[in-house]
């Protein structure tokens, strides 16, 4: 299927010369015969599927999580480290140290980031509400933090 994206205040437009089958549970409006718009608050688009945000995010629960994730690494983690554990290039680490979003301390050629800074930004809501498109990695860890607040296992 052929399709091209735009974005404009939220909502998220997908033009395709196909029909598009759309899971179950997302409204849906047509505006043509081939438009459909999504809200983006709802839904995250990545390469080739749409992927459902779980309808709530647990703060305390993901604090453990990471915490429980991060046991094994070094107390601070290089921005490669990092960009590997989120799911996202290090080049979006580096823009996130940059607009101050990601606490680092800044070397001469390279971010390292505390584990305790990494944690802080993960249960960020900007880390987690903010990015509209978001790594697979980094969705999977929502709904498994999803999950564990649901049932209290971990």
């Amino acid at each position: 299927m052929k399709s091209s994206r735009r974005c404009t205040g939220g909502i998220l437009y997908i033009y395709s010369r196909k029909n598009l089958q759309i899971k179950e549970g997302v409204e849906i409006t047509e505006s043509t015969e081939t438009d459909i718009e999504i809200n983006t608050s709802d839904v995250s688009i990545t390469t080739n599927r749409l992927s459902f945000m779980p309808p709530e995010f647990d703060e305390p629960t993901a604090r453990h999580y990471y915490a429980d994730k991060l046991a094994n690494y070094k107390e601070v983690l290089l921005s490669k480290e990092v960009a590997a554990f989120t799911g996202y290039c290090p080049r979006t680490v580096t823009s996130w140290v940059n607009e101050k979003k990601l606490r680092a301390i800044i070397l001469p050629e390279r971010y390292i980031v505390p584990k305790e800074y990494l944690i802080n930004f993960l249960v960020s809501d900007y880390y987690n509400k903010s990015i509209i498109k978001k790594s697979q990695k980094h969705f999977t860890v929502l709904w498994e933090i999803y999950n564990i607040s649901k049932t209290g296992k971990r």
